[in-house]
This record gives structure tokens, sequence and C-alpha cells, in this order.
């Protein structure tokens, strides 16, 4: 057997090579290392209470800027959008609050976007993080607030609905995403991550959802704007990146949970 052997130069010599090849291919030695999503209650008065929410994002080592978008929603409707910028650092968080009536039940969520931006303004490792929160007046049985599920799902299929109407379009063989399915789709393709959150929602929009087909190469987004208008963004998969077909505007009304289901 052959034995080769390395100066200590030589190896020296060849670790520059791999490093430099792995700046060459875009491979950062900085990564996330960890990323959360948060949303808590706590009391305010005899009236109402705090909605409390965090985004918080940890990267291996200090970097440039860490990019940290975040999109608070009760019952389906967007209260906030949030982005903060953290710069020469390895840890970025954006907090805030919100308010609400405790003697009506609501469902509350956080859905964020975790990047990391070097000095020329690419992004070299993003991810998204969820998470939700129920409020229950009182002590509520669970059947109660299962049946608020029910309504809220009962909207969605309202504002399929109201898309169906208004555009040229079948949504059989689509199905909607929730955020479990999201954050894994989001994790197999960053292309759908960056255009989704590219998505310009206001506060009093409706929470934008996602149709895919069986074989997932096909995608619907409703987004309904606070105004009633609804656009209808087409989206096919291309070479392992999500690209988008048409991005369609029509007007039409706009409603809430308690305009479709008489929610209280």
């Amino acid at each position: 057997m052959k034995k080769v052997c390395f100066s200590g130069i030589t190896i020296l010599v060849l670790i520059g090579i791999l490093t430099l090849n792995a700046f060459a291919e875009g491979i950062s030695p900085t990564t996330l290392k960890s990323i959360s999503s948060n949303i808590w209650f706590s009391n305010q008065n005899s009236n109402s209470y705090y909605v409390n929410w965090s985004a918080s994002t940890t990267a291996t080592q200090n970097y440039p800027k860490i990019q940290v978008m975040s999109f608070i929603d009760k019952d389906e409707v967007n209260q906030s959008r949030n982005l903060k910028n953290c710069y020469e650092t390895s840890i970025c968080n954006v907090t805030g609050q919100n308010t609400g009536d405790k003697s009506i039940r609501a469902t509350w969520s956080i859905t964020s976007k975790h990047q990391l931006i070097n000095e020329n303004d690419n992004t070299v490792d993003e991810d998204y993080s969820y998470d939700s929160a129920q409020w229950r007046p009182g002590i509520e049985p669970e059947s109660v607030f299962k049946e608020h599920e029910e309504r809220l799902e009962k909207f969605r299929e309202a504002i399929k609905s109201d898309f169906l109407r208004t555009f040229n379009v079948s949504l059989d063989g689509y199905t909607r995403l929730n955020d479990e399915q999201l954050a894994q789709i989001f994790k197999e393709n960053k292309s759908l991550l960056n255009y989704y959150f590219s998505i310009n929602s206001d506060v009093g929009d409706i929470r934008p959802y996602v149709y895919m087909n069986e074989i997932k190469n096909h995608i619907y987004i409703l987004q309904k704007k606070h105004d009633g208008t609804n656009i209808l963004h087409e989206l096919t998969l291309s070479d392992e990146q999500w690209e988008l077909v048409s991005k369609e505007f029509k007007e039409s009304n706009y409603f809430t949970v308690d305009d479709v289901v008489g929610l209280k």
C-alpha cells in the first residue's frame, strides 16, 4: 500500500483552499442556531387582557445583519406587522403587546421569518416559526372553544368560496396548508417562504391562505385585503424554485368571522 504524507504547510494550504471553496460555493460558517415564536396572555384589568408576543433569532456567531419579520393575527385578521434588523450581533429579538376583550373568546397567532443577511445584503440562512394561543373567557369547557374553532373553519371556507366566485379558478384537488404544513414546505423550499413573506399584508387584512395541489407543484395563495379586494397569486414549481405565474386583482366585499357565523 502506497502511503501519502503531507507536511504541516501543505495541510494549511489545503485547509485554506477548502475554506475558499466553501465561500465560493456560498457556504457560510455562520448559521441560524435557534429560532422561536411565542404568544401568551397576561392580565391588564377587569375587562381586558394583554396579548404578549416575541420572535427570537440566535446565530452561531456575530453576523452583519439579522432580520426578524412577524405577523400577529386574531381570528385570521392581521393585527400588526413587525420588522426588526439587528446589526453585528448573534441575537435578535422582536417583541410587542396587543390587547383583547376578556369576554370574547379568540385565537391569536404569530408567524415569523428569521434571516441572516451578509454585508452584500444577501440572505445566507433563513427559517420560519409560529405559535398560537386561545383566549377563553373564564373557565370555559373545551367543547365551547371547539365550536369557536369550527366557526373559524367556516370563515376560511367562506373566503375560499368568495375567491371561487370572483375568479375563474377551481381548487378541486387542492388542500389548504395549516401552520405545521407550511413550516415543513418552507423548510424544504425557501423560495416559497420568501414569496409568502413578501406579500404586503396590512392591519385588517385577512391572513393569506395557501392551497397546494396533490402532486405539490402548483399553488394558489388567496389574499383578501381590508378594503375587500381579492388578490389571487398563482405559483408553479420549476427547477425546484417556486415562480409566480400570475397575480390577479378583483373587487369584492370585506367580511370577518362575525359577519359569516355571528361569532360572539
